[in-house]
């Protein structure tokens, strides 16, 4: 696999996505973002930040949330649960366009990118769980759940005809557990309701996963010159709680070694999202400042 660096590869998704007309479905809509947009990281400095001296951070295009890395170590799981925030429209509403975010576990990611480590694998593939808020003029409107081995596009749980139906208050929990670089199953679990479903997946051909790494994220779609119809909703504060990455000897990883990311579309100067990991209860709680990184 031939790699880009951080800039030419954000210079190149920038200009393309300024020529991307806005999808006509909603799979494609967050095929848009996936194909790359996802793993145009760019590398900052770790801080050292008292009392969570070691957590690092590093820069993303359209991810904020945690991640936690282990070169040379085999991660069996990842999980958390989550309680769904109710979604505003603070640049107001208007059925001319797609109103997105997503929040989701996973597993791999481009592990090349993560500083002070040296992982072996090209991993090319990212499994996760997760759900996206989505009111498009197609008719879509609300929170829907689904799963996704990238590069395939995503799964939604309602095209399947699974009860999973999700809204605001709902407490979620997302699970994802590998049993090779090339398939594993998802969990999706409303808590709220009882719901749940559990399904194999295996990776679309020629992919696979890197199992020394897992995040925790809330992504935006409309990053890096996406199409001007697609608007981030405000989710105002949403937090993972009882974050899991599992070993595959059973112990659970430290928090305290996680890297926080924090999502910056670089043309706006600003974060698009400030988020804070506390290792001792075992959650990261991130806060929406939308596209010019501050509120209103």
């Amino acid at each position: 696999m031939v790699y880009f660096s951080t800039a030419s590869l954000c210079s190149l998704l920038t200009i393309l996505g300024t020529v991307t007309a806005a999808p006509a479905e909603r799979s494609a809509l967050h095929a848009v973002s996936t194909q790359g947009l996802q793993h145009c990281l760019s590398l900052t400095t770790p801080t050292n930040n008292p009392p969570q001296r070691d957590i690092g951070q590093i820069g993303s295009n359209n991810w904020s949330g945690a991640l936690v890395s282990s070169p040379g170590k085999t991660y069996k799981s990842v999980s958390a649960t989550v309680i769904v925030p109710k979604a505003t429209f603070p640049q107001g509403f208007s059925s001319k366009n797609y109103y997105t975010a997503s929040v989701w576990v996973g597993f791999s990611g481009y592990p090349n990118l993560i500083p002070g480590q040296s992982h072996a694998s090209t991993a090319t593939g990212l499994l996760q769980v997760g759900f996206d808020y989505l009111f498009d003029k197609e008719g879509d409107a609300g929170i829907f759940p689904f799963y996704e081995f990238y590069p395939d596009p995503p799964i939604f749980f309602d095209d399947l005809k699974i009860d999973v139906k999700t809204t605001y208050g709902d407490k979620v929990r997302m699970t994802v557990t590998p049993s090779s670089t090339t398939a594993g199953t998802i969990i999706f679990e409303n808590l709220t309701t009882g719901k749940s479903s559990t399904r194999s997946v295996t990776a679309p051909s020629g992919k696979e996963l890197d199992l020394s790494i897992v995040e925790w994220i809330t992504e935006d779609f409309t990053a890096a010159g996406l199409a001007k119809t697609d608007v981030s909703v405000d989710w105002e504060t949403l937090t993972f709680s009882d974050m899991k990455a599992t070993f595959r000897d059973g112990s659970v990883d430290d928090l305290t070694n996680a890297f926080k990311l924090e999502s910056d579309h670089g043309t706006t100067g600003g974060r698009f999202a400030a988020c804070d990991i506390a290792p001792s209860s075992k959650s990261t709680t991130c806060k929406w400042l939308g596209p010019n990184g501050k509120k209103g």
